[in-house]
């Protein structure tokens, strides 16, 4: 049974911040989460745009 207004598209995600833990429990969190697909990760604000320009993610997770 689908949730009213769940869309069943896999969403990509770039994962970004400068902790690996940080990076590590966020990926387990959203890995728990159906049709959602982590693409690259990134350490730094650089590394981020880059991964968002060559994956062309549906999301960005980031550190403020």
């Amino acid at each position: 049974m689908a949730t009213h207004g769940a869309d069943p598209r896999e969403k990509t995600v770039v994962l970004a911040d400068d902790h690996a833990i940080v990076r590590q429990g966020t990926r387990q969190l959203l890995t728990g989460i159906a049709n959602v697909e982590i693409l690259a990760e990134a350490d730094n604000g650089l590394s981020a745009i880059a991964a968002v320009k060559i994956h062309q993610p549906d999301l960005l997770v980031l550190d403020a």
